[in-house]
């Protein structure tokens, strides 16, 4: 079986940032070998009787990052197109813009952009998914769970990192990130998946609880390596499962291709998509999913454009997966955005 952007990732092994930099700067375009797809699925889904959203966030993609990702694919692997390109042009896709500015600036971070998302309201800066003067806001997760869907949220951020965690804590600053964990245990999502591991062991919170083994007493499946998310275990359970797999952030898309340490312990997006759907899509009433590319931000803000590229690259992979999904599930709503 094939695993999604395989050839692809053979072919970036050995191009580091410098050695990618030396090439474009060259104009060495075909010194790289072609080989990239669009994405190949390692295995079918089963059709789900639900009706499902999956919200695809690129957190700080910018179009220029897109059209970076695209360039890169077609012009120096010579591919036909991305999955971007492709579902932007198909013409059951609909393509708007929308205003980002939170209530108290014109630049948004994350925080009240993703509340803005779950639940239609803007409020400021660092702020979850609260009004200004501190009153809750419910969110569309809060909402669904109520009527008995499944609710998921997948990043390569750590899990209570701003974007995801807005679609279910309330906390007043978005740094709380203890308390967001707890927060996520009493919410209690069918998956949640990246990184943040610190927040969740005893040695390393405030107040010493082992959320780990809190989860785990809840009934869910707890894994922090590669090898058992995709074992035959963890794929057949029917429990909900909490993966994290970094102490903080997951690495860059680039560095986990490139040192196979990080790559032995840490699931690509798309294998955590796929699972995540595969969980979550059980639920006879239907689900949300929330799947963020959060590092891409980080790379723009650090001026890492090869780190950048990439990760938009590992959400386009992450495209194709859901397009396999949405093969047997068509009765399934696909947002994909980003924030800044």
């Amino acid at each position: 079986m094939k695993k999604a952007g395989g050839d692809y990732e053979k072919n970036l092994a050995g191009v580091s940032r410098r050695e990618m930099l030396k090439i474009m700067g060259a104009g060495a375009i075909c010194t790289l070998l072609p080989g990239a797809r669009h994405g190949e699925s390692s295995e079918g889904f089963s059709t789900s009787g639900g009706e499902g959203l999956i919200f695809l966030v690129g957190d700080g993609m910018p179009l220029g990052v897109i059209k970076g990702m695209h360039q890169i694919r077609t012009k120096v692997y010579g591919e036909k197109g991305t999955n971007f390109y492709a579902r932007m042009k198909d013409p059951n896709s609909m393509v708007g813009y929308m205003s980002t500015d939170s209530l108290s600036s014109i630049v948004t971070d994350s925080a009240p952009a993703s509340v803005t998302w779950s639940t239609g309201v803007k409020t400021l800066n660092r702020v979850m998914a609260s009004l200004p003067d501190g009153r809750p806001l419910k969110t569309i997760m809060e909402l669904v769970k109520e009527q008995g869907y499944a609710c998921g949220l997948v990043t390569t951020t750590r899990v209570t990192h701003a974007t995801p965690a807005a679609w279910v804590s309330h906390q007043l600053q978005r740094d709380a990130e203890d308390e967001i964990a707890m927060d996520y245990l009493k919410f209690k999502p069918e998956v949640l998946m990246g990184g943040g591991s610190r927040f969740f062991d005893p040695s390393r919170r405030k107040d010493k609880s082992d959320l780990f083994k809190a989860f785990a007493d809840s009934g869910y499946d707890v894994v922090s390596e590669k090898a058992h998310l995709l074992s035959s275990e963890t794929l057949s359970s029917s429990k909900s499962l909490l993966g994290v797999f970094s102490s903080s952030h997951m690495s860059y898309y680039l560095d986990r291709i490139h040192q196979p340490e990080l790559s032995k312990k840490q699931p690509s997006l798309p294998e955590m998509t796929r699972i995540a759907l595969q969980k979550v899509s059980k639920n006879p009433k239907g689900f949300v999913l929330q799947v963020e590319a959060g590092r891409i931000d980080h790379a723009n803000h650090s001026n890492d454009a090869w780190a950048a590229i990439l990760d938009t690259y590992e959400l386009d992979l992450t495209l194709a997966v859901i397009d396999d999904y949405l093969k047997v599930n068509p009765k399934t709503l696909v947002i994909v955005t980003y924030d800044h």
